[in-house]
C-alpha cells in the first residue's frame, strides 16, 4: 500500500512541476511579446527573418 501512495504522490509532483514549467514558459513568452510591442518598429522582409534564424 505504501509503494501505490508514494507513486501517486510522485505523478502528483510531476505534473505540479510540469504546470509550473508551463507556467514560466508563458510567462517568458508574454514578457517577449510585450517587449516586441514596445520596441521601434523596423520592417524586415521574410527573407531576413529566415536569415536571422
Amino acid at each position: 500500500m505504501k509503494l501505490a501512495v508514494h507513486c501517486s504522490c510522485l505523478k502528483k509532483l510531476k505534473k505540479q512541476e510540469q504546470i509550473l514549467k508551463i507556467e514560466s514558459d508563458l510567462t517568458e513568452a508574454f514578457n517577449e511579446v510585450a517587449l516586441l510591442k514596445n520596441s521601434p518598429k523596423s520592417k524586415q522582409t521574410l527573407a531576413d527573418f529566415l536569415n536571422d534564424l
